[in-house]
């Protein structure tokens, strides 16, 4: 069993489930998968657990399995509904308050393990925009960065609080509701490339992973 874990929300789609799979291809560590959904392809590596992020409860759940050392934790989970006060009130619950849900839980965890980890926040390259067609969503997106960084100086954190504010990534969330002529005009970003981009910022001193608004090259870079 080893020493390390890492935990990925949202890990069973996406760019966390990439994440994921890079992490079991270059790293000997204890991997699990907080997700409310079941993966449609599991990674052998990894430990798949029902949690959801807008319960503290289920949030503590699932830390009772994690094993090892924790290394790392990135929140990729999320939501992008309909622009309609229904939708957009569901985006901040997962978006905003399960941010906040897991900085919280994992922080007094540590508090207890008296240790210090990597949280790694996936926000969104519209949380800086703030596109007006999809106001709802870019302000969750938002305010779930925000909670993230109000973090940096715990104890638990120790200033390893780092953002990735992605540009188009070719996720199902992207893919909802586009045609194929559309998603092959604007030529998303493969998760895997996102998920090396992401392990880049991890090792690095660096604290942001910013998508240049540069189509069709959609250039990354550390700040």
């Amino acid at each position: 069993m080893s020493n390390f874990s890492a935990i990925v929300a949202g890990g069973s789609s996406g760019i966390g489930n990439a994440l994921l799979e890079e992490l079991s291809q270059k790293y000997d560590w204890n991997l699990y998968s907080f997700d409310i959904t079941e993966p449609k392809i599991e990674i052998p590596k990894v430990k798949y657990l029902k949690v959801d992020v807008t319960d503290s409860d289920s949030i503590s759940s699932g830390l009772d399995a994690v094993e090892g050392h924790l290394e790392l934790i990135v929140n990729s989970a999320g939501v992008k509904d309909e622009e309609t006060p229904e939708g957009i009130k569901r985006m901040f619950k997962v978006n905003v308050q399960g941010t906040a849900n897991l900085l919280t839980v994992i922080g007094l965890y540590l508090e207890n393990q008296a240790v210090s980890s990597t949280f790694v926040q996936v926000s969104s390259a519209m949380a800086l925009s703030l596109d007006p067609n999809f106001l709802g969503y870019s302000l969750s997106k938002l305010g779930g960065t925000m909670v993230a960084e109000s973090f940096k100086n715990s104890p638990y954190f120790n200033n390893r609080i780092k953002i990735v504010y992605p540009g188009p990534v070719d996720t199902p969330l992207f893919r909802k509701g586009k045609t194929n002529e559309s998603i092959q005009r604007i030529q998303p970003t493969k998760p895997k490339i996102i998920a090396e981009k992401i392990m880049d910022l991890v090792r690095s001193s660096k604290d942001i992973l910013r998508c240049l608004d540069d189509f069709p090259n959609w250039t990354y870079i550390l700040e």
